[in-house]
């Protein structure tokens, strides 16, 4: 199919170029015909990729609007549209008498375009989400094989049939499992040895009492012995009394110190038996000392 634009080129440039021979043709008009001439020829024969190279050199030595209008034809039957939209929307500047359909050739080009960029859009969603997908399978087939018990069955690979038995023929052994290749449950850790730090500080504290009650004896003793001897019976109970409640605490002090003693023993008992859990104690011990005798608070908390 033939151009318009082209013929009508055609026409304008032929008689632009009938005075080729005479001395006073201009050589630029003449190489730009000979382009031209040349172009025509190539997009007759539907060449338009070597056309357009022959339009644009005619364009480049003797610019033209028509020329335009042939090199945007071109681009637009070699389906490149930026190309063929810059070369009609030149064409239409020039404010051609006759535009053709340039103007429609632009609305249909910017629309293929537009469907082209949104195709592509559409194709690159697509390989993400494929490939998203793909991503998410391949992780989960990796947690389910993690995942997976190990068999400890004796397989069909693992039997050999190479050895023969007493008939020549080959009978089927089966191999040993490697144990070390059988994942197993390590064995907990051994529960932290009990500690002895309740029995040092009731022992501590045991002979502290013992110690102070049998130190407070002697000093009554002698006490009594200086009293008994200055006034015998006749000394008034005011005197016994304060001496009396000394006895007291001292023993008070003694029967703490051998609870202390026995509390003790036992502590030790149980910090030289083998702990059956971890466990973690905490103890506190309390000595109660007042006017009316001597006491001791012992607690403990276990968890």
């Amino acid at each position: 199919m033939r151009l318009v634009h082209v013929l009508a080129m055609s026409v304008v440039l032929c008689v632009a170029f009938a005075a080729h021979a005479q001395p006073s043709v201009d050589p630029d008009t003449d190489a730009a015909r000979r382009h031209y001439q040349k172009g025509k020829e190539l997009y007759e024969a539907s060449s338009y990729d070597e056309a357009v190279k022959e339009f644009e050199a005619a364009q480049r030595i003797k610019p033209m609007s028509a020329l335009e209008f042939n090199i945007a034809r071109c681009y637009d039957r070699l389906d490149d549209a930026d190309r063929a939209i810059a070369a009609y929307e030149r064409f239409m500047s020039s404010r051609p008498a006759d535009p053709g359909d340039s103007a429609e050739r632009i609305r249909k080009l910017r629309a293929r375009k537009a469907e082209a960029e949104a195709e592509a859009m559409r194709a690159s969603i697509e390989r993400d989400r494929q490939a998203a997908r793909k991503a998410a399978e391949a992780r989960a087939a990796s947690e389910a094989h993690n995942d997976k018990p190990v068999d400890k069955t004796v397989k069909p690979d693992a039997v050999d049939k190479t050895a023969p038995d007493d008939k020549g023929e080959h009978a089927a052994t089966v191999k040993p499992i490697d144990k070390a290749e059988i994942p197993h449950d390590e064995p907990p850790p051994p529960p932290p040895p009990r500690s002895k730090a309740p029995a040092l500080t009731v022992g501590a504290l045991a002979l502290g009492a013992l110690a102070a009650g049998g130190v407070l004896l002697v000093v009554l003793h002698n006490d009594f012995v200086d009293l008994q001897a200055e006034c015998a019976m006749s000394c008034a109970m005011s005197k016994w009394a304060s001496d009396q409640k000394e006895n007291y605490l001292a023993v008070g002090l003694l029967g703490l110190g051998g609870a202390l003693a026995v509390l003790d023993i036992v502590l030790w008992g149980l910090a030289s038996r083998a702990p059956v859990e971890a466990t973690q104690t905490a103890w506190h011990v309390t000595p109660l000392i007042s006017t009316g005798g001597v006491g001791l608070s012992l607690g403990g908390r276990f968890e």
